[in-house]
């Protein structure tokens, strides 16, 4: 999972090791807040329903964190969860944004 956050430049890893989690962040948050950012990533991957991805704080920052538990995980299902992840970025950034106030016609 480690590599291939790493294969992909719109992606940060933050913590590598021997435990089978890796924490990460997005590094193209379109002038978002990131924090909230990658709580609504998450949501999104979960409400997709074809991976579950968290978000945990690290040093008081908001970041994705993927636990890979299940023996008969394989590379397709690293490949999926990937994939669901820059899908949601992508959405988050076309999706129009309602933290901005409307504009007079």
């Amino acid at each position: 999972m480690r590599a291939r956050i790493t294969e992909q430049p719109r992606l940060h890893l933050l913590a590598g090791g021997p435990w089978p989690v890796a924490r990460f962040r997005i590094t193209d948050t379109d002038g978002d807040d990131p924090d909230a950012l990658h709580t609504r990533i998450a949501r999104r991957v979960q409400d997709n329903g074809r991976a579950y991805l968290a978000t945990v704080a690290v040093h008081g920052r908001t970041v994705l964190r993927a636990a890979l538990c299940n023996y008969r995980t394989t590379t397709d299902d690293l490949d999926l969860l990937i994939r669901e992840v820059l899908h949601a970025v992508d959405t988050e950034h076309s999706a129009p944004r309602t933290d901005q106030p409307s504009r007079p016609r």
